[in-house]
């Protein structure tokens, strides 16, 4: 029995010996695929951290060149407003210049001492302009109303086609339409008192 038990042992231990010697073949193997994994692992996080590191690069010289491009162009407009607004400053100074030179020339021609004699002279002949209106009023006034004036109604003395007529035109229809009236009734007033 002993020998059946040392030989059931032996293939006991051999079978146990050939599971550990598969087993170990078996983890070699897998260690050796993980490093394998692992190392491209590695490479492609090597190439993605490069490619990454280039494309970020790229996008910062891309970028920076935006931005210089940008700085110069506000620049170059900077620029161009500076000198547009220099150019309109000294624009505008030269015209006030000339302004104000042409101006002083035109104060410069004005003779004061003959605007004031000129003007003298315009007060003067409006006083005697204004004595000679009122002179001539008085000769129509005269020329118009008889001398016994005084004892006359307006409508003797002022007559209806000058400027001095008392009578508006209105007054003087009424007036009209009266008489006509009155010239038609006469006629049987005068019958009923011959009868």
């Amino acid at each position: 029995m002993e020998t059946v038990g040392v030989i059931l042992a032996s293939v006991f231990a051999g079978v146990f010996l050939v599971l550990l010697v598969a087993g170990m073949v078996m983890l070699i193997v897998l260690h050796l695929r993980s490093k394998k994994e692992s190392q491209a692992l590695r490479e492609s996080m090597a190439n993605f951290i490069k490619l990454s590191a280039e494309t970020q690069n790229l996008q910062l010289q891309q970028l920076t060149g935006i931005i210089e491009g940008a700085r110069s162009s506000f620049t170059g407009i900077r620029q161009d407003i500076k000198t547009s607004q220099e150019t309109q400053a000294k624009s505008l100074a030269k015209t006030l210049k000339d302004h104000e030179t042409a101006f002083r020339e035109t104060i410069g021609k004005i003779n004061g001492d003959v605007l004031l004699k000129a003007s003298m002279q315009a007060v003067q002949a409006l006083r005697e302009l204004s004595a000679l209106s009122i002179t001539l009023k008085n000769l129509l006034v005269d020329h118009e109303t008889p001398a016994a004036s005084s004892e006359l109604g307006p409508e003797e003395y002022g007559p209806s086609d000058t400027i001095y007529a008392k009578v508006s035109e209105a007054s003087r229809m009424d007036m009209a339409e009266m008489n006509e009236a009155v010239a038609e009734a006469a006629p049987l007033y005068s019958t009923g008192m011959a009868e």
